[in-house]
């Protein structure tokens, strides 16, 4: 849980603000003026401060390079109705990171606030343990044929220094093959560090990347390691490649030809020996065709390309997958669940999992902290069914009942593969019933269609 300091003087204003925090589970303190503020930044670890810059005791602005003598790592987010260039040129060069003018709107507060705390988490979170005992490539679940001619290239990369470009859909386990590269790789003993480009604030990305010597800019009151250096000899794992803003991209490729670079502020060039694993769920080869990814820096990363393909072409890992799952949640819930009924398993492998191993995991976990008995049932693996982009909307006009469920059985068996036993089930009806059903369908369409 994060902790927030609301400096507000007007009550109803910083009632608001305390709702917005705390529905999003964090417990924030409130502060009605700057001296109270200051106590509360020097008696707690502030995570993110919203500061109103007209108070009744000491400017915003002095309050705001305050908090960041005392507290560097604190988020300044200004909240006020003071809608003035200078002085939001000002609360920026003292260490404010965000300026909202009142009134806001909640749905852009929140989107704002989510950003930051991820930004914060990320900082926060410490490496997870390596285990030296078993196989990496056992962390790859899986023996479909793509999946072992995966795991066999793999090996065969790890020893290498070569830059790495992994492909695929969102939720395929990109992470998991980086993470297995570089524990079967010589730098296994040093550390495998995690970016994710589209999580961190554009501002932020260059000194979370490259880092900053101390004064560098309003804050920066100390040096500070950017990854690119804390990967040095180990793995530096650049996740949603294809969100790095176009003049990073410049910088970064700048790094990848000569492992220099050079920090923010800073007046002398680093080395870097850091290994780069990329990865992306987007087209690169499409941004290139657009301008907005360096083709160059695409040529670079594509040294060696892995896909991972999406679940649903991976035939019986599925299955593999949903038990090593199961097998996890129940001895964390320490649940003893024996397996899953049939219909289940029949679900599970005929579904097409659009939210891939993600889905997969997510679903498995849910049903073994719901179910009530030892055995995993279709019931508890409801999922909720999501139109598709080629799947027909409700119409706004007034129709028949009877249409609706037409579009709506059709829509089952879409979700479903196909499979005939399986969307009967869901829909509750016989497989004779929903035949006949299908039949009448077909019998409606017009001659031609």
């Amino acid at each position: 849980m994060l902790r927030y300091l609301i400096v507000e003087d007007e009550p109803d204003v910083a009632s608001v603000l305390m709702e917005v925090v705390e529905g999003a589970g964090s417990r924030p303190l409130h502060a009605p003026d700057g001296r109270s503020a200051l106590w509360f930044v020097e008696s707690y670890g502030i995570d993110i401060a919203l500061v109103d810059i007209m108070l009744p005791d000491i400017s915003g602005l002095e309050l705001i390079r305050l908090i960041n003598e005392k507290s560097p790592d604190t988020v300044i987010i200004v909240i006020t109705s003071v809608y003035e260039p200078q002085t939001i040129v000002k609360a920026v060069k003292q260490g404010a990171s965000e300026y909202i003018t009142k009134p806001f709107e909640i749905a852009y507060l929140k989107r704002v606030l989510s950003t930051y705390e991820e930004l914060i988490r990320h900082r926060k979170r410490s490496p997870e343990p390596e285990s030296a005992e078993k196989d990496p490539i056992g962390e790859i679940i899986g023996e479909s044929p793509v999946i072992r001619a995966l795991k066999k290239t793999v090996r065969e990369v790890a020893s290498t220094d070569s830059t790495i470009l992994l492909t695929g859909p969102t939720g395929v386990g990109k992470g998991v093959f980086a993470r297995v590269i570089h524990k079967l790789s010589p730098r296994r003993d040093a550390q495998f560090v995690k970016l994710d480009c589209g999580a961190i604030p554009e501002a932020l990305l260059e000194s979370e990347i490259f880092g900053y010597n101390k004064g560098a800019f309003t804050g920066a009151d100390r040096d500070k390691k950017g990854l690119v250096e804390r990967a040095d000899g180990g793995t530096l794992f650049m996740d949603e490649i294809g969100e790095l803003p176009l003049n990073l991209q410049t910088k970064f490729l700048g790094f990848l030809d000569t492992k220099e670079f050079r920090r923010i502020g800073g007046a002398r060039d680093r080395r870097s020996d850091a290994r780069i694993i990329a990865a992306t769920n987007r087209s690169l080869e499409e941004m290139v065709k657009k301008g907005t990814f360096r083709e160059d820096l695409f040529y670079r990363l594509n040294v060696i390309h892995l896909h991972i393909p999406p679940l649903r072409e991976r035939g019986g890992d599925v299955m593999q997958l949903a038990e090593y799952f199961l097998g996890e949640f129940s001895r964390k819930m320490s649940r003893e669940i024996k397996g899953f009924t049939p219909d289940a398993r029949e679900f599970i492998m005929n579904y097409h999992w659009p939210g891939n191993i993600r889905e997969l995991m997510n679903l498995i976990e849910r049903a073994v902290a719901l179910t009530e008995g030892d055995v995993i049932n279709l019931r508890d693996l409801s999922v909720p069914l999501k139109p598709e982009r080629d799947l027909r909307h409700f119409p706004k006009e007034i129709i028949p009942l009877r249409r609706l469920e037409d579009d709506y059985i059709l829509y089952v068996l879409k979700s479903t593969g196909g499979n005939k036993s399986l969307a009967s089930r869901l829909l509750g009806i016989t497989r004779k019933t929903l035949r006949d059903r299908l039949r009448a369908i077909e019998d409606a369409q017009p001659h031609g269609e």
